[in-house]
């Protein structure tokens, strides 16, 4: 019941927030990086007018990558031949897809492109305040709050995260789910006593989502998933008085051989595999970096930290 009840209350915050600060127009709030949205803005084109070509998840209809042509062509719902979609292959681009698809179900209620974008800029925005507001509410749990009011005040009046959190390129809200799984996997193991295993998937789903979307400033992401293990391991330390069960968090992080816990830093390898090139294609890579982890894992994934931490002390 509380879960559900925190549900409703994030989804209606963010879109009182997505509407009060006008965040789907791109008249009052202006763009980020409208070059790169070019190459989602093609796709959804593309996927529009029901024509496939091989390659990425994005692309364009005119010679240079960044021509916003694509993304009047888009508005005016205007033919295109598919013989002159480029399709743009330097990362998987799965925001391309996503929202190519959600352009093609939008359309059957909207047939106005202009009206469709602005759609499509208000559930991105949505989604971000959302990820905001879960992290607020971390924030809230473990420092009061007036830090969770002073983050979501940062996060509604900058400017750059309101002009970039509808950019359908950036996705600013996949930026936060390595950070929202990190702290649901600290949450739930303080809550059990142990790691269960599909904390672990569930971070390497989140950090897979991200570099799926662009691996730009990966390492920043992968900071930011283990930020609540590192804040539970110095917890540990310096307020219970636990350096054992402090190494027990980090080992959760960084590894601790053959019989310690996955290391939260596996979605690394996955990130070279699937975005720079290091065994085949994305796909490929991505399916056998999954499998991997997966197998090597599944043994401890479910079992407890014997001797290390009790339930009744879920922070060392």
């Amino acid at each position: 019941m509380q879960v559900a009840v925190t549900a409703v209350v994030v989804v209606v915050l963010a879109v009182v927030l997505t509407v009060w600060r006008h965040n789907g127009s791109t008249y009052l709030t202006g763009f980020w990086d409208n070059g790169s949205q070019t190459l989602v803005f093609g796709r959804m084109l593309q996927m529009q007018q029901n024509q496939t070509s091989p390659g990425g998840f994005m692309g364009v209809y005119t010679q240079d990558w960044s021509d916003e042509q694509n993304r009047y062509w888009y508005q005016d719902n205007t033919p295109v031949s598919p013989q002159d979609f480029q399709a743009y292959t330097h990362q998987t681009g799965l925001q391309g897809w996503a929202f190519g698809v959600l352009n093609k179900v939008l359309s059957v209620f909207e047939d106005r492109g202009e009206a469709r974008e602005i759609i499509l800029y208000n559930i991105n925005s949505m989604l971000f305040y959302a990820a905001t507001l879960l992290v607020c509410l971390a924030v809230w749990r473990a420092w009061g709050p007036l830090s969770a009011l002073a983050w979501l005040c940062a996060v509604v009046f900058a400017p750059w995260p309101q002009r970039g959190m509808k950019d359908l390129y950036w996705c600013l809200w996949t930026w936060l789910l390595p950070a929202l799984a990190g702290l649901l996997l600290c949450a739930v193991t303080r809550r059990r006593g142990k790691t269960p295993w599909w904390c672990y998937l569930l971070v390497f789903a989140a950090c897979m989502v991200r570099c799926m979307c662009g691996f730009e400033f990966i390492t920043t992401f992968l900071i930011l998933c283990e930020i609540p293990l590192c804040y539970a391991a110095a917890k540990a330390c310096f307020v219970r008085r636990n350096p054992h069960g402090a190494l027990v968090w980090l080992g959760r992080t960084v590894g601790t051989g053959r019989r310690g816990p996955p290391r939260l830093a596996a979605p690394h390898d996955m990130h070279r595999l699937c975005c720079c090139g290091r065994r085949g294609s994305g796909a490929g890579g991505l399916v056998y970096s999954g499998g991997h982890l997966f197998w090597q894992c599944r043994r401890q994934l479910a079992e407890p930290d014997r001797g290390c931490y009790q339930p009744c002390q879920p922070d060392g």
